[in-house]
């Protein structure tokens, strides 16, 4: 079971000292690559980090929103939303290959990633892009999504991902962000959660309900307050549970 991180987002490398802490926890990043945050000084320390560890490095593009740090939903034209995803994966792509590092997967962020989950027609321009740059790329995603569904339509890799800070509506979906309720800040329960998607193959939902997730690679977030420590644990989780199933590394 993998376990990855979205990292590098932020616009300064004063910022960049809790990223350095987890990475020797984790096996693969996503890395902010100019839609929501980060920029070319902070791609290129963040893919020097990954490398320095041994850490699988992905391209975590978004909706072109800043200002919202890509956590509103944006109605692009599909052209237009498959040239700002192909601007800022190249980026990453480019950066990763100067620093002789090579580019393994791609996993959305925010709003685009909970709109490609719902929306085939913008999953499909995610798979779009990615095929256009390098096919053999790994798609991550929400299981059960219509991004695994595109994705299998157009024969791309896809890694389907579970959250052990994050908690779920019913119908396999995260509970929104402005949602009280949304986060799991507790180690104790993200522990719990990340037991019961690696060994029992679901978790419970928002509302108590059994939920069947299967999922290669647990997602944690580098931006919560207990970051490295949920790190740590589920380094020593994971390591007692190995898997033969397909990672992001």
């Amino acid at each position: 079971m993998d376990i990855n991180c979205d990292l590098g987002e932020y616009e300064r490398l004063s910022e960049a000292h809790k990223d350095a802490e987890v990475m020797p926890y984790i096996t693969a990043c996503n890395i902010a690559c100019g839609g929501h945050a980060g920029n070319e000084e902070t791609m290129q320390h963040s893919v020097q980090l990954a490398q320095d560890n041994g850490v699988a490095i992905g391209a975590h593009p978004s909706y072109p929103d800043p200002a919202h740090f890509g956590r509103r939903s944006m109605m692009l034209p599909e052209t237009q939303l498959f040239a700002v995803l192909t601007e800022q994966i190249v980026a990453l792509k480019k950066i990763s290959e100067k620093q002789g590092a090579a580019l393994r997967h791609v996993k959305p962020h925010g709003a685009l990633y909970n709109d490609a989950a719902d929306d085939l027609r913008i999953a499909k321009v995610v798979v779009a892009v990615i095929k256009s740059l390098d096919e053999n790329l790994t798609l991550c995603g929400q299981a059960h999504s219509a991004l695994a569904e595109a994705a299998q339509m157009a024969d791309l890799p896809f890694v389907a991902e579970g959250f052990v800070d994050r908690r779920y509506l019913s119908r396999h979906r995260l509970v929104p962000r402005a949602h009280p309720d949304a986060l799991i800040d507790e180690l104790a329960e993200q522990i719990k959660q990340a037991e019961n998607l690696i060994n029992k193959q679901g978790l419970y939902g928002q509302n108590g309900e059994w939920l069947s997730v299967q999922c290669q690679t647990l997602c944690l977030h580098g931006d919560q307050p207990n970051a490295l420590a949920t790190a740590k644990a589920l380094h020593r989780l994971v390591n007692q549970h190995p898997s033969e199933q397909t990672s992001v590394s």
